[in-house]
């Protein structure tokens, strides 16, 4: 099973170009994967958000690098709760290597691979297309017929995830323009089933739109 972080970041990638789609870019990419991992850490109650506070039940490291990477400046927070927006600009400060180990872990699980060239012939450069779309196709799959399907009872895991999909705008990546309109109600509904991760993934949305809106998106 893919973490949370693993499936937005493929959701994220244009599977042949290896690029984003991620309105904001890498900023905005950093953004969503380190709320996925807070809702990761949630399910292990190692995490815990309300309105207005982050609250630190257990920062001891797991052995994962990429839960691990949010786990040591949590620690360093101390435990007990902390404001909410101020953990989260701590973490996006202090997390630089996210988005390279979500990478590293897709690509040791053989989902993605390196593929370099040059920019313009001249400036090298890196892509990560997606290897199989198995993964890529299996998420897309479960998301379509979870938003299309009123019979498809979400389990907490699902609710998480709609929300960072809908958090990160990547739902017009997997329904067409006529199910957007059709089935917006139930994106909504479904995300506010989220108890666990809601009031990360608002702010979330909130710290993305202004991304996006200081880099012209």
């Amino acid at each position: 099973m893919l973490s949370f972080a693993e499936e937005i970041y493929l959701l994220a990638l244009d599977d042949s170009t290896g690029q984003f789609s991620l309105n904001g870019g890498q900023a905005a990419l950093r953004q969503a994967l380190i709320v996925a991992i807070l809702g990761e850490l949630s399910f292990q109650h190692r995490v815990d958000a309300d309105v207005e506070t982050l609250i630190v039940l257990d920062a001891t490291e797991v052995g994962n690098p990429i839960l691990d990477s949010v786990l040591t400046p949590l620690r360093a927070l101390g435990a007990g709760p902390h404001p909410l927006l101020g953990s989260l600009d701590e973490l996006n400060q202090r997390v630089s290597d996210v988005t390279t180990l979500t990478r590293q872990e897709l690509m040791r699980k053989q989902i993605i691979k390196e593929v370099s060239g040059r920019l313009l012939w001249v400036i090298p450069s890196r892509r990560y297309p997606v290897v199989d779309n198995r993964e890529l196709v299996d998420v897309e799959r479960r998301l379509h017929a979870l938003i299309t399907d009123p019979d498809v009872i979400p389990d907490p895991r699902d609710t998480v995830l709609v929300s960072l999909v809908a958090a990160c705008g990547l739902f017009p990546e997997i329904l067409s323009p006529r199910e957007m309109r059709r089935h917006q109600q139930r994106i909504d509904s479904i995300s506010r089933l989220d108890l666990i991760g809601g009031n990360l993934i608002q702010s979330l949305q909130n710290q993305n739109l202004a991304i996006a809106s200081a880099c012209g998106y």
